[in-house]
């Protein structure tokens, strides 16, 4: 994603879920750092109508 020119400073929400993981959005996408070097991305659905 870096050699794309994605930003992972750039954030505007932070979630913790109550296990503990984080998801980090930029607006309505966001991602979960997985093991092994993966991302879960993710699309929140509160921002779709």
């Amino acid at each position: 994603m870096l050699t794309e020119g994605f930003n992972f400073n750039y954030l505007t929400n932070i979630f913790t879920t109550s296990k503990g993981k984080v998801y980090k959005y930029c607006y309505d996408q966001g991602y979960l750092d997985s093991e092994d070097e993966y991302l879960t991305l993710v699309v929140k659905k509160d921002y779709v109508r």
